[in-house]
């Protein structure tokens, strides 16, 4: 995300949530929702297909945003396994199975802390050095006052 704006961070962040929705929270019934994803699930070859397609989107947005590695290898684990369970040769295993294991809800929450836990500064480290906002933040931060965040410099 280099010279990038928090305005693309949040376009960023809106993309991630729409995916999540989209994917695994349609339609809810008790504890358990369905998505895009079961409902293409039914579909022979398309229920891999948009699970191998909205997986490798979140994963692109994970790395744009400059998440750590251990949250990619984290989303990748979720979004592997989701897609091999819409290899299940069963009828309707894929679309049950999509009702409980929400894999792409789950990688994208992951991806979503790990953008809470990151200040994305719009200048460069120079320019955060001169800001007294930034400085109070940091501050903040280091006396405990506000979560510990990953800071990335987008200038």
């Amino acid at each position: 995300m280099a010279g990038s704006t928090p305005v693309n961070v949040a376009s960023l962040r809106a993309s991630v949530k729409r995916t999540r929705r989209i994917s695994d929270k349609i339609i809810g019934v008790g504890p358990f929702t369905l998505g895009l994803d079961g409902v293409l699930a039914w579909i022979p070859g398309a229920g891999v297909a948009y699970s191998v397609a909205a997986g490798a989107f979140l994963m692109v947005q994970g790395v744009r945003a400059q998440v750590p590695a251990r949250t990619l290898a984290r989303m990748g684990v979720l979004l592997v396994a989701d897609s091999l369970f819409d290899l299940i040769p069963v009828p309707l295993a894929p679309a049950v199975a999509d009702m409980v294991f929400t894999g792409h809800k789950w990688a994208a929450d992951a991806l979503l802390c790990a953008l809470d836990e990151t200040i994305y500064y719009p200048g460069s480290r120079k320019d955060a050095e001169a800001d007294p906002h930034f400085q109070e933040t940091m501050v903040r931060v280091r006396s405990g006052a506000e979560p510990r965040k990953r800071v990335i410099f987008l200038g």
